[in-house]
């Protein structure tokens, strides 16, 4: 009887156990839930990293829904620099530099020069180039990102009032941010761990570069 008993406790433990791994589980998975009683609006832009590169970045009040095409809603310029400061710093960005080894690309980045303006002077979109590319929901749906900028470069993002949330609500107003993106060190690094190269042939070695033309 008490070997009995004693099977039914950890019967029940077990039990327990995988009903608390079903619930955890199922909480991870679960959406992130809008809350109607926010109105929607667009709480902050930014320059960011996204899978390891620099981005433009958007910060919602709502969920956003991944399944959709955010680019006719968002328009995307690259300005030209206003005065010589600026263009030296976007030179400079682009020129090769003394590198370095690095394990990542993010350690190689300098959270540095980042400025965000609302102001209409700096919103002023007209001497700009449209740049072309595709907005990305994160893992965060209230984060939307646009990859493959450029360092120290000044761009105007001009966000549509008919953009909407998941829950389909509306932005009601059009929404201007100017953002000069962070510069970027020099760096080098291997695109692998380990590659095997097939005798009598001079393929050479992946190397992935981050603000540097090329590497000997």
């Amino acid at each position: 009887m008490r070997s009995k008993l004693i099977a039914l406790f950890f019967v029940l433990i077990a039990l327990c156990g995988g009903l608390y791994w079903v619930w955890t589980l199922h909480r991870a998975e679960a959406p992130v839930a809008s809350d109607p009683s926010i109105k929607f609006a667009l709480v902050e832009a930014a320059d960011r990293d996204f899978d390891g590169a620099p981005a433009l970045a958007l910060t919602f009040s709502q969920p956003l829904d991944a399944g959709k095409h955010y680019e006719k809603f968002i328009q995307v310029f690259e300005m030209p620099p206003r005065n010589e400061s600026e263009a030296q710093a976007h030179r400079a960005s682009n020129e090769a530099n003394d590198g370095g080894d690095a394990d990542e690309y993010s350690s190689s980045r300098r959270a540095i020069s980042t400025k965000v303006s609302t102001d209409d002077a700096d919103t002023d979109s007209q001497t700009g180039k449209v740049v072309n590319g595709a907005w990305v929901v994160g893992e965060n749906p209230r984060l939307l990102f646009f990859p493959h900028i450029k360092p120290q470069t000044r761009y105007v993002v001009q966000v549509q009032p008919t953009l909407a949330a998941k829950n389909l609500s509306t932005l009601g107003a059009e929404a201007r941010y100017s953002i000069l993106t962070a510069a970027v060190a020099p760096a080098y690094y291997f695109a692998s761990r380990g590659m095997v190269l097939p005798a009598k042939q001079n393929g050479g070695l992946p190397v992935v570069t981050v603000n540097i033309p090329e590497v000997d």
